[in-house]
């Protein structure tokens, strides 16, 4: 069966799995995703990178990275600007 998925906000929105990367990343989360022992891993962090979303499932870490990214474009920029002023992502 083909994949009739279609998802028009990450098109307009995103583009792309590595735009998507870059829009959260503009609030300091440096996240990564890479894959070790199997599992695929997103982390995050500036000095320590820990692990915050690890799947099998190479299609289920970019839904949780998309996620995030049109969290970061589609948030108001201000709310997202205050946060950044206060010191980005969650990991120091």
């Amino acid at each position: 069966m083909a994949d009739s998925t279609n998802m028009p906000w990450l098109e307009t929105h995103l583009g792309d799995l590595e735009n998507a990367v870059k829009a959260v990343n503009r609030y300091r989360w440096d996240l990564e995703v890479g894959q070790k022992n199997g599992m695929w891993r997103v982390t995050a962090g500036h000095k320590e990178k820990r692990v915050i979303y690890q799947s099998s499932s190479k299609e289920a870490v970019d839904a949780f990275i998309y996620g995030m990214g049109l969290a970061a474009v589609t948030i108001p920029s201000e709310v997202l600007d205050r946060l950044a002023k206060r010191g980005g992502g969650p990991i120091p």
